[in-house]
């Protein structure tokens, strides 16, 4: 029976590319000037990853120097991020599910912590974890764990929802949760628990 929900917040909650590019543009022009390792077309497959996935995710991945990152890092918390974003339309579904939910986000803490208040949302989780690989390494991994053990749920109570196969979901399945990953535009070439709207979440919780 599931009595848990576990949410992730970026394309899951709300779409990032609702954001406007120019709040950044600092942040990339620093992160060329100060690139001192990567191709021109690494550089731009980089900068497209990052509108993607975490920082550090894309660091590692791309290799950037340690002076890469650290330039990049501080012209971060230089920024102002004055947000003007919206959830999705289905979340308002969301928010009737009478279940404990809990939201588990992986990224720089202050532009996370801008994201959910713009989109008014710490009032709707028991819990909101933000996942900042820059200050630690725990990963959502051990951010579900911390959740289990506060809240006393067993990993089969437990039901994450997201959007990406190679974080939450592969967190959750690793610790025996159930997953659903939520494909809004039926782009990913799997099969399996998979929804397209949070509307179709009565139909695994039966409410």
């Amino acid at each position: 029976m599931i009595k848990g929900l576990i949410l992730d917040l970026d394309d899951t909650i709300f779409p990032t590319n609702s954001i406007d590019p120019l709040i950044f543009k600092p942040f990339f022009d620093s992160f060329e000037k100060f690139n001192d390792v990567l191709s021109e077309a690494e550089i731009k497959k980089a900068s497209a990853e990052l509108w993607k996935r975490p920082f550090q995710v894309v660091a590692e991945t791309f290799g950037f120097s340690d002076n890469m990152i650290n330039k990049s890092l501080e012209c971060l918390n230089t920024l102002d991020f004055s947000l003007s974003i919206k959830p999705f339309e289905d979340y308002s579904y969301l928010k009737t599910i009478t279940l404990n939910k809990y939201l588990v986000t992986t990224g720089f803490k202050k532009l996370q912590l801008a994201k959910i208040e713009a989109l008014s949302l710490g009032n709707d989780f028991m819990e909101i974890i933000i996942d900042d690989p820059t200050v630690s390494s725990g990963g959502k991994v051990e951010a579900f764990k911390a959740i289990m053990r506060k809240y006393n749920h067993q990993p089969e109570e437990i039901l994450v929802i997201g959007d990406n196969l190679d974080s939450e979901i592969k967190a959750g399945i690793e610790l025996g949760m159930q997953t659903l990953l939520i494909d809004r535009k039926s782009e990913l070439p799997i099969a399996g628990a998979v929804i397209n709207s949070f509307h179709e979440i009565r139909n695994i919780i039966g409410r």
